[in-house]
């Protein structure tokens, strides 16, 4: 059994500490593409999805270097720092049907917002991968998707099979969002929670304004209110509650 694996910086104190410091742990500095997935694994309930885990609304986001399948770092408190613009995260892998399915509101936000949010897509752990650990319960649906979608993926034992798997999901969907490697530990889909596809806005102080368990269209609400702008696209949220309800599988 593997050890978990904490490659990715990560620390678990408020983002204005590190406006100064920067990552805590090993400096920010990029996993080698031979670091192996961690694999230990983690029971995950019926209630995975539930988001009762992560981090809370009104508390300041942890910081994180993150990498871009291009070998380019992206660290929060520098982001922010530097840009003086919220951050959205939303997580996200190339098995993952309901992620498929929203990747082009995702993209669509990013492109509304461009010079005002900064918007990137974690590339975590496979969740309905082939031959591999499956994170979460099987889901027939999902996996009947990805055989119509031609999403036949292994889960990643390796940094570097995460960064072609995200380049591959990234070229062939032509992703426009900047896509981030979770690290070999998993540590964004550890200690953010465990859906695959869960969303965090995060304001230019640091503070988390929004987290969606799973992304949908309501987000845009979430960023209007936030950045003051009329999109357009701001759902009513019952609907867009009861839509994630929809997607939650059956017990």
């Amino acid at each position: 059994m593997r050890k978990f694996f904490f490659t990715a910086a990560l620390a678990l104190s408020p983002m204005f500490s590190f406006a100064q410091t920067g990552p805590a742990l090993l400096e920010g500095e990029q996993p080698n593409d031979n670091s192996p997935i961690c694999t230990e694994p983690i029971p995950l309930t019926k209630d995975w999805d539930d988001f009762k885990g992560g981090f809370k609304n009104g508390t300041h986001i942890p910081d994180f270097s993150f990498y871009t399948v291009d070998g380019k770092e992206v660290t929060l408190s520098k982001v922010l720092r530097e840009t003086g613009k919220p951050v959205l995260l939303v997580a996200g892998n190339f098995s993952c049907p309901v992620y498929r399915r929203n990747a082009r509101e995702i993209d669509s936000i990013t492109n509304f917002y461009k010079d005002k949010l900064n918007v990137y897509v974690v590339y975590t752990v496979e969740a309905h991968p082939v031959g591999g650990t499956e994170a979460y319960p099987t889901i027939p649906v999902a996996e009947e998707q990805n055989r119509k979608d031609h999403i036949q993926i292994k889960q990643a034992e390796s940094y570097l099979d995460r960064r072609l798997s995200a380049t591959r999901m990234r070229k062939r969907m032509g992703i426009a969002t900047t896509i981030v490697l979770d690290g070999p530990g998993n540590e964004w889909w550890s200690h953010a929670g465990y859906a695959p596809n869960n969303a965090y806005l995060i304001n230019a102080k640091g503070v988390i304004v929004a987290k969606d368990g799973w992304f949908d269209s309501s987000m845009w609400c979430s960023i209007d209110r936030l950045l003051h702008t009329q999109s357009g696209h701001c759902q009513n949220k019952p609907l867009a509650q009861q839509a994630k309800k929809d997607r939650k599988p059956k017990p």
